[in-house]
């Protein structure tokens, strides 16, 4: 901490409007020299506090990214502490803009000690958006080829798309810097889905609430200025959220925020609304304003960056993504929710994962037996929709599934290396029922174990119902009549089965070659209420190259197809698939049996 030369810096970083630096003098500041600082306390009149200055920390959070240290003074910070929400309140020392609060050291202290971003250090942000504007990119390059194994091996219970490089602000080290967290308030949230997204939006920086709400806040009033609650919504509609900080700085149309990242997503489209400020809850584990936001959007989010946010005002409102779920039992209609969710490829897939349990588990139980029968469809700019039809049933985790798998295939497209694509509109159907539908394959068999090439034939499965008879799917298999002699598998199993044993198959290097490809894969994926019956038979030629099988290569194509690709996209495979048939169920399909089948030499 230092306070030799604090004059000359402080003259530095002393700004009036966005990004115009000025050269002033500044009183040279000495610990104990008092400031004052703006934000809103409660409604949306904002409000005067004073500060002492303690010191600079230099390099505090990084090479060149120093740290004002200031103890706030007087009512309400004397049983508060630092309040979360003031996120961006705007600090002055002789009437001198020096930057904004956003920093705390934890909880428990007996004193409000906070930590101010340098305005010189936010403005670098506006610098940024005006030198490159427009067009979003995604968070980081995922490795569709694990992902995708992931998903067709079978989805988790509780699947998490956030990347290991998504931050983590929720348990700071004794004595360490985190930014003060922002509000998160809600609308429409389930006290169950809270609890369960409660611990990942903490991670990411948020402090979530469940006790106050959205759209209450006044879309008319005052102008924003310096000091002035506002809101970054992620979702609006039926159930909305919406993280509340403070205003910096206003230039025109521009302003600064915060004083700390929002997500350091960088370049973003998120709408901003006006907050207002019902009361400031006093906690020593951690104080925080109840906020409310407004419905009408006053401008948008534009920078999310290390030392803050931009956002331009009265701009043309943010593109986001609307979601249309219909909630049926047995068929019968029950309630239609409709939302819109902020478009970013990282919160997207996880904000919609939270959206459809919280819709699910407003009119539906949140344990014990249930089915639900899925239809969604993908609208997307430029290419044919996503559809996508499945059964899915369990004591428990069937909500979780369903959820997991639209959202888990929108984190596909949203996440998608190849090129950006816009989702238009998702539309949802969730038919429940509180009874079981399962059916395990218990047997299979064929009416001969050896065929002549070209011959058909005839295989039975049974399948027990839960709490049900015993049910016989019958099928004629074609034995291709160039199939050599030798052994033959009948694999007869439940959609993960072969899901699974296909990734295997291909040692989770799935080479995916484009975007149409992607989409294709997402469109094949297996239903769950399906019979899958495949014929096998050894393949140690065979091979997926680019994507592509090509089953029963003779070694010398192997070898020119190894030597042109230099060994890349190309995977041998241990067996061949000579045809795959389905049998549809009303139920979702467990187990798995294998049957063997000799093919003899044709006669004469």
């Amino acid at each position: 901490m230092r306070a030799t030369g604090i004059a000359l810096w402080l003259a530095a970083v002393a700004v009036g409007p966005i990004g115009a630096q000025s050269e002033n003098d500044s009183a040279a500041l000495a610990p104990g020299a008092r400031g004052y600082g703006l934000t809103v306390l409660a409604g949306s009149a904002v409000e005067r506090f004073e500060v002492e200055y303690v010191g600079l920390l230099e390099n505090a959070l990084g090479p060149q990214q120093n740290v004002i240290l200031v103890r706030l003074l007087g009512k309400p910070f004397d049983r508060t502490g630092v309040i979360a929400g003031m996120s961006g309140s705007p600090i002055y020392f002789q009437d001198q803009l020096i930057g904004a609060l956003s920093l705390s050291l934890g909880s428990f202290s007996d004193e409000a000690l906070a930590g101010v971003t340098p305005i010189g250090d936010m403005v670098k942000i506006d610098a940024r958006q005006r030198q490159r504007a427009g067009g979003l990119e995604p968070l980081m390059r995922f490795d569709a080829d694990a992902k995708l194994m992931a998903l067709f091996g079978g989805l988790p219970s509780f699947p998490s798309f956030l990347p290991d490089q998504a931050p983590n602000r929720s348990a700071p080290q004794l004595g360490a810097w985190r930014p003060l967290p922002l509000p998160l308030t809600t609308l429409g949230f389930s006290p169950r889905v809270f609890e369960l997204a409660a611990p990942t939006l903490s991670r990411l920086g948020f402090r979530p609430t469940n006790i106050a709400g959205a759209g209450g806040a006044s879309d008319g009033g005052a102008p924003i200025v310096p000091g002035s609650a506002v809101a970054v919504q992620l979702v609006r509609g039926d159930w909305e959220l919406a993280a509340t900080g403070t205003v910096t700085s206003v230039d025109g149309s521009r302003l600064l925020a915060f004083g700390h990242p929002f997500l350091q997503l960088g370049a973003v489209n998120m709408p901003m609304v006006r907050a207002e400020i019902l009361t400031v809850y006093p906690s020593q584990a951690g104080s925080y304003k109840i906020s409310t936001s407004g419905k009408e959007v006053i401008g948008t989010c534009r920078q999310d960056r290390l030392t803050g946010i931009l956002g331009l005002l009265d701009q043309t409102e943010p593109r986001m993504i609307p979601v249309e779920v219909s909630l049926q039992d047995r068929g019968e209609p029950v309630a239609t929710h409709r939302f819109e969710i902020v478009n970013d490829p990282l919160l997207t897939p996880l904000l919609l994962y939270y959206g459809l349990l919280n819709s699910i588990f407003s009119v539906d139980k949140v344990a014990g037996n249930a089915t639900f029968r899925v239809s969604a469809e993908l609208e997307l700019e430029g290419y044919d929709s996503l559809h996508l039809e499945d059964l899915f049933s369990g004591p428990s985790l069937a909500p979780y599934f369903v959820a997991g798998t639209v959202a888990a295939v929108l984190d596909f497209v949203a996440q998608n290396p190849f090129q950006e694509i816009q989702v238009n509109k998702l539309t949802l159907r969730f038919d429940s029922d509180d009874r079981l539908q399962l059916a395990e394959i218990t047997r299979a068999w064929t009416d001969r174990r050896s065929v002549a090439p070209g011959e058909r034939v005839r295989l039975t499965v049974g399948l027990r119902a839960h709490r049900g008879a015993e049910l016989t799917l019958d099928t004629d298999l074609k034995i291709d009549p160039d199939t050599p002699p030798g052994k033959l598998e009948i694999v007869v199993a439940d959609a993960l089965t072969i899901s699974r044993e296909e990734a295997a198959a291909v040692r989770g290097s799935f080479y995916v070659r484009d975007l149409e490809h992607l989409l294709g894969l997402l469109r094949g994926l297996r239903p769950n209420n399906t019979v899958y019956v495949q014929v096998r038979r050894p393949d140690p030629g065979g091979a997926y190259l680019e994507g592509r099988y090509l089953p029963l290569l003779p070694p010398s194509a192997g070898a020119i197809l190894e030597a042109s690709q230099g060994g890349l996209g190309r995977i041998q495979t241990p067996v061949a698939v000579l045809g795959e048939s389905q049998l549809v169920t009303e139920r979702v399909v467990v187990g798995h049996k294998r049957i063997e089948l000799e093919v003899r030499r044709p006669a004469g």
